[in-house]
């Protein structure tokens, strides 16, 4: 069984308030990351012909009347049983979903998500101070959201610290996911009561690592190489290529290549947990303690990162499916 939980869904078409709580139809989810996507809100409502909204309207999750979840219908589909499907996004939607150029330098990384955050209206929370100054870059057609997470990812390859960046209720926000710890337990002979184990080399795992630097000419010439030739062996050669700035030198490309292969050099593990809890606020970025002691050829029983986190509430229960970095 899962956990008791109340929630409340509440649709706000241009002043107009609908609960539409008491006409949920099936389970309402909520799907999480760490990074690289919005936070997504589906739930179903009966069609009553009172409640009415539209493409564009807000949308909050209340969970044990605390705010959970804030953001705006994007998608309704009707089926011909007059049940309507909502899905909602965040504001991270915004920053996947728009491309544009950024040419900076002598920033950081919350400096230029604050730039960005005021250049689209977006709403900012507390962004935390990464201290690193990223070195000069040119962003070129990119999402914006690929452009602060690249962002990130240069301040965790010099300082070693890994930021969520996330949507809390409608305020974008940046802090250390070493800040994120829930009290939350998850073990194998308590509340998982499924799991899965994947192991990967197919995405962004790298053996191999080739700079180019930029010259003014728009032509490019090799300026730093690394090879871990056991990997390339076991796996062949997974190689990551980067066009890097002309004034870096090469103690700042290895600390770029460290970084890269530090985050990217092995394989992919990750733990996927169907579980029951209580805690409702456990997000991608979330630091759980896994307890299972029979888990393929390894056990665990420590503080792990979530990667996704998705949580299901229907018919007064909770339950999570969450991805586990390992």
């Amino acid at each position: 069984m899962g956990v008791d939980i109340i929630i409340r869904v509440i649709i706000d078409n241009n002043g107009s308030i609908f609960d539409v709580t008491d006409i949920l139809y099936d389970e309402v989810t909520l799907t999480e990351y760490l990074r690289g996507s919005a936070g997504i809100l589906t739930f179903s409502v009966i069609r009553d012909g009172i409640v009415n909204f539209i493409e564009g309207n807000k949308v909050i999750l209340y969970v044990d009347d605390v705010m959970r979840f804030c953001g705006f219908i994007a998608n309704k589909k009707r089926s011909s049983e007059q049940i309507i499907k909502v899905t909602a996004y965040n504001q991270i939607f915004y920053l996947s979903k728009n491309k544009d150029t950024y040419i900076y330098s002598g920033k950081t990384a919350n400096q230029l998500i604050n730039i960005i955050c005021n250049d689209y209206g977006l709403k900012v929370g507390s962004l935390c101070d990464t201290r690193v100054v990223i070195e000069p870059r040119i962003e070129e057609g990119r999402t914006l959201l690929d452009i602060i997470e690249t962002a990130l990812d240069r301040t965790r390859e010099i300082s070693g610290i890994e930021y969520c960046f996330y949507d809390d209720c409608g305020k974008l926000t940046l802090k250390p996911i070493k800040d994120m710890v829930c009290k939350d337990i998850f073990s194998d002979w308590t509340n998982i009561y499924d799991f899965s184990y994947e192991t990967d080399i197919s995405k962004n795992t790298y053996n191999s690592v080739r700079f180019f630097k930029k010259q003014r000419n728009e032509n490019a010439h090799l300026s730093y190489e690394f090879r871990d030739e056991d990997k390339i062996k076991k796996w062949g050669r997974l190689q990551y290529y980067e066009r890097v700035d002309k004034d870096m030198n090469t103690a700042q490309m290895k600390a770029l290549c460290d970084g890269i292969i530090s985050k990217n050099g092995d394989v992919k593990k990750t733990l996927r947990i169907n579980g029951f809890s209580d805690n409702a606020f456990i997000r991608g970025g979330s630091f759980v303690f896994i307890d299972m002691k029979d888990f393929s050829e390894i056990s665990i029983t420590e503080l792990k990162v979530v990667e996704r986190v998705v949580h299901i509430f229907e018919n007064g229960e909770h339950r999570v499916k969450l991805d586990i970095r390992v």
